[in-house]
């Protein structure tokens, strides 16, 4: 496993939402983004720092405001 650390800059614009990231799960998953099954990882915050673990393996991850 290793670990994948997301920083999102503080910005008034961006301040209201929190932003969904996905990992592309090739079994299934949660919603289907650009044709791709993927699965939640978790939300990032305005100003905030994350870290996911993921496998070893090449990995597709997707950030998005909303499911549209």
């Amino acid at each position: 496993m290793r670990k994948l650390t997301i920083t999102r800059n503080k910005s008034f614009a961006g301040c209201a939402a929190a932003l969904k990231v996905y990992i592309a799960d090739p079994t299934g998953g949660e919603i289907t983004i650009n044709n791709t099954p993927a699965r939640r990882l978790g939300t990032i915050k305005n100003g905030e720092t994350v870290t996911f673990e993921i496998e070893n393996t090449p990995q597709r991850v997707f950030v998005i405001a909303g499911q549209m």
